[in-house]
């Protein structure tokens, strides 16, 4: 009877172990993992360099997994299947790793979003706020509530939006982050100003989105927040918004079209018909 006890204990305690789980310790994944945020080419090549991580083990797995979504989904490469992330879904659920299993939930929800399904992107994010509410994960805190108030914004709700998008930038400030704070703040201004808030408080936050953006070296979030500003001064101030809008012009070739609109009508309301022309 005694012997039978002990036998059903220790299973126990093994059935409790095993569903824990455990992250890597496959060196080139936390080599790559390292590098995930600084260079996110190189991590990818050396996740490539593991010749078939189907076959490592789960755990390693998983983990491959997670970096090599988080890699493609870093250099804006086209995921069309969620199959990868929902490998480390799967293994990381119900696990005592939550910053993984945040992470994994956050990167499904990216994935379900470029994909237009913005009802199950909601539930993804969801699931990764409230896994990672009791971590230290700042920056990933902010940008599980950078995604939903994104995701808000589409669905044109403008006041939740705003909501997740302050809450954003608490985590962002707590963890100095200033690339990150000059996104949301960028955010927080297209919210004012699509809310109707006073000009000066759409433009205050505009002028901190490209004050950081400068300092973290974001040229693209520079210039894009050079753009809106032209865009909110077209009719208040068209010396300012024609040199804003011009140099956003220069910057993205590929939107020459959409800015092209914008300085025809700031040159011919400077009365300079053959620019506008």
């Amino acid at each position: 009877m005694k012997y039978s006890k002990i036998c059903i204990l220790v299973f126990v305690c093994m059935l409790l172990a095993s569903c824990k789980g455990k992250y890597t310790t496959n060196d080139i994944i936390l080599r790559a993992e390292a590098l995930l945020n600084s260079k996110p080419d190189s991590a990818q090549k050396l996740l490539l360099s593991i010749p078939h991580p189907e076959k490592l083990s789960k755990a390693d797995y998983a983990a491959w997994c997670l970096q090599y979504t988080h890699s493609q989904y870093k250099l804006y490469q086209d995921i069309k299947s969620d199959s990868l992330i929902r490998v480390s879904v799967d293994y990381y659920e119900n696990s005592n790793l939550t910053k993984q299993s945040g992470m994994a939930y956050y990167l499904l929800g990216c994935i379900l979003q470029l994909n237009q399904n913005n009802k199950e992107a909601m539930w993804a994010y969801k699931k990764a706020e409230d896994l990672l509410k009791e971590t230290n994960e700042n920056n990933l805190k902010g940008l599980v509530d950078f995604k939903i108030g994104h995701t808000c914004m589409q669905d044109e709700l403008f006041n939740q939006s705003l909501e997740y998008f302050r809450k954003s930038q608490r985590y962002f400030i707590i963890s100095k982050n200033q690339n990150y704070q000059a996104y949301v703040y960028l955010a927080i201004s297209d919210m004012y100003s699509r809310l109707n808030y006073p000009f000066d408080s759409v433009m205050y936050y505009s002028n901190l989105a490209l004050r950081f953006s400068k300092q973290s070296g974001d040229s693209i979030n520079y210039y894009s927040t050079l753009a809106q500003q032209g865009e909110l001064l077209y009719d208040k101030n068209y010396t300012r918004a024609k040199e804003y809008i011009l140099r956003a012009y220069r910057f993205f070739p590929i939107n020459r079209s959409y800015y092209g609109a914008y300085l025809s009508y700031e040159y011919s309301k400077l009365n300079k018909p053959d620019s506008a022309k």
